[in-house]
């Protein structure tokens, strides 16, 4: 179990080596008039960072445009990903 803080809220994580994460957000979130959309890619890079130093395998992947852009090729990403690791 391990602990993150992020915007002065604590994360708790729970999870070994033997797991890991893919992540995949659209550049255009973080340009969002919505707060907390512009603040998703920061957050999600921090807990990418923080996850690797615990030994949990992760890769963050940064697309052109929203999360309705090229889901599908997106997903088939994620889900190779799972595959090889």
């Amino acid at each position: 179990m391990h602990t993150l803080e992020i915007e002065s809220k604590k994360i708790t994580i729970f999870g070994s080596e033997n797991e890991g994460s893919h992540l995949s957000l659209g550049d255009t979130e973080a340009k969002a008039r919505n707060e907390v959309l512009r603040s998703v890619q920061e957050n999600t890079e921090r807990i990418c960072a923080f996850w690797n130093t615990t030994g949990i395998q992760t890769t963050f992947e940064l697309n052109k445009g929203n999360h309705f852009v090229d889901s599908e090729i997106r997903m088939a990403r994620g889900i190779k990903w799972i595959l090889e690791h």
